[in-house]
């Protein structure tokens, strides 16, 4: 079952430090759930983790992480059962580590 692009809500996030990542197309919510949209070669490829990021970080701290589940519909697109507010997709290591930030804007 894939996502159609009529049952999307306008943005609800900002997406910062993207760094040439081409993913995600988009993030969204819809009854309840929140859906992180990816293009299709994800498929075929090795897909980001997703962290949650707590609000608890300070000027000298980073916000504690905890992995998040999802599920992966229509093959390209994560859904997590919530609202997230705060989270990053993270792919790699080290210096050569790609992290988008997502955060809800209220």
């Amino acid at each position: 079952m894939g996502l159609h692009p009529h049952l999307a809500r306008p943005p609800w996030t900002s997406i910062r430090d993207i760094r040439n990542a081409s993913w995600p197309l988009r993030v969204y919510a819809l009854k309840g759930k929140t859906y992180i949209q990816f293009p299709s070669a994800i498929r075929y490829a090795s897909a980001p983790a997703l962290v949650g990021l707590a609000n608890d970080g300070g000027l000298f701290s980073s916000p504690s992480e905890q992995m998040l589940r999802y599920r992966i519909v229509g093959g390209d697109t994560y859904m997590v059962d919530g609202i997230l507010d705060h989270a990053a997709l993270v792919e790699g290591v080290g210096g050569g580590q790609t992290r988008i930030d997502i955060r809800r804007q209220h």
